[in-house]
């Protein structure tokens, strides 16, 4: 049986995740969770899409186990998703990506058609492939 206590700290618990998934989360109450030092607040904060790109980096930088989850966040910023294969990324994910990086057209089209060829969850990073791409323009 849980005693009061237990049910108070489960209680503050839910309301912290709460919190972390709100859509109009700002970066100084991301810090004050970050703060709260809790693993399940951190995995919250990383997979909310309305999070700052700034506030992601910092999940990331303090719960490195969590910056896959980060980097898959359509949030992100280029540095982060840059870590990860092209199939791990959704396509709302990738088309902010592009739009954070300045993709031409032609740049859009040819990641989408390597992310198709690109098993789910695999393929070559989307950093590396970036860079391949840009280099073979110049």
């Amino acid at each position: 049986m849980n005693s009061g206590a237990e049910r108070r700290d489960a209680d503050q618990l839910s309301v912290l995740i709460d919190r972390a998934y709100a859509d109009d989360i700002d970066d100084a109450v991301a810090q004050e969770l970050l703060a709260s030092d809790n693993v399940q607040v951190a995995m919250a904060l990383a997979a909310n899409e309305h999070l700052s790109a700034a506030a992601l980096k910092q999940v990331a930088r303090t719960y490195p186990r969590l910056t896959d989850l980060a980097s898959t966040n359509p949030s992100a910023p280029p540095t982060l998703k840059d870590r990860l294969p092209l199939g791990a990324h959704s396509g709302f994910s990738l088309e902010r990506y592009l739009d954070d990086v300045g993709a031409t057209r032609e740049q859009r089209t040819r990641l989408f058609e390597a992310v198709d060829r690109a098993p789910a969850g695999a393929g070559p990073l989307l950093g590396d492939f970036w860079a391949g791409l840009t280099s073979q323009e110049t």
